[in-house]
């Protein structure tokens, strides 16, 4: 019987071009936490008290002396660390290519997700975290009685509300953006309060998105990226990354104020070399990067907002 091996096999030319590659599209991590380029890997950098800046200067008499006013702040730290992966292409596998150039692509592009699926898991551990929003103050869990789910009789503007003020009066400016899955996202659409907002802007409500693009003046953004929770060789579980929660915030990657920064010594890159006795090109991604929070008060978390 004539052996039938994967490398005599060619792509159908036509058919290939059906080929189906899965890719997690709605990463936001980075608007939350954008890169920061450093030149080290390790350092400080400042966190100024927001004391003085909502303190007007005083009265001056005549002839006296003028008051003196410090910034004061505290220092915050951070180390980077790295995520690379690496994949060989083979000779073999880039001789029977329709394109040579296919095999090469095809695994910088997949490796290039694994490091930015990683980056994403990072930056929503920390966000959602015990050292992130999930803090007293910062965060509300929704139990079975208040989940954003029909029967609940939730109270979602309300609660959204409550975050506005929270960080409006924390930091002197209005959260921009809101985030949340699909699943939280449906949901908030079929709350009978929203819903009867939502008829009077027309159809949108039953043959489009079921939310407007802003909510209370917030950017709506999907946060749709998938992350298998299962064990390595277990089978696949898949969950969104920023699961069952809800986030508002005051997003600006230009302004300060915002939630935190990705402390970033390295950025990605792709590295070859050959290894001859496989007969084949290394290839590999990585990235050095460390996400930190330097804005604590700029953030809302609800939490479990699916539960019960």
């Amino acid at each position: 019987m004539f052996n039938v091996q994967k490398s005599y096999i060619h792509n159908d030319q036509v058919l290939t071009q059906l080929s189906i590659k899965y890719t997690n599209n709605e990463y936001t991590g980075k608007m939350f936490l954008p890169d920061f380029r450093v030149s080290k890997e390790t350092g400080k950098y400042r966190i100024f008290s927001k004391d003085g800046f909502f303190k007007g200067a005083p009265k001056k008499a005549d002839g006296a002396f003028t008051q003196e006013a410090t910034l004061a702040y505290d220092e915050g730290t951070y180390t980077c660390y790295e995520r690379a992966i690496k994949d060989i292409v083979t000779d073999r596998a880039v001789a029977y290519a329709d394109s040579p150039v296919q095999p090469k692509t095809d695994t910088v592009e997949f490796l290039t997700e694994k490091i930015m699926l990683s980056e994403e898991l990072d930056a929503w551990v920390l966000l959602t975290g015990a050292s992130g929003l999930y803090q007293s103050g910062y965060r509300t869990i929704l139990t079975a009685t208040t989940a954003w789910v029909d029967g609940t009789a939730p109270d979602i503007l309300g609660d959204l509300s409550d975050a506005i003020v929270a960080i409006s009066k924390a930091i002197g400016k209005r959260p921009n953006q809101i985030t949340f899955n699909t699943e939280v996202a449906e949901s908030v659409g079929n709350d009978d309060k929203i819903l009867e907002i939502l008829k009077y802007h027309g159809k949108e409500a039953v043959t489009g998105n079921p939310l407007p693009p802003t909510l209370r003046n917030m950017k709506v953004i999907i946060t749709d990226a998938l992350v298998n929770t299962a064990d390595e060789g277990l089978t696949a579980v898949y969950d969104y990354v920023l699961s069952d929660n809800c986030v508002v915030a005051f997003v600006d990657a230009r302004n300060p104020l915002t939630i935190g920064r990705t402390f970033v010594s390295a950025q990605q890159k792709v590295a070859r070399w050959r290894d001859d006795d496989r007969e084949g090109e290394f290839i590999k991604v990585n990235k050095v990067y460390s996400p930190k929070i330097t804005t604590l008060s700029a953030g809302y978390l609800f939490y479990n907002c699916k539960n019960g």
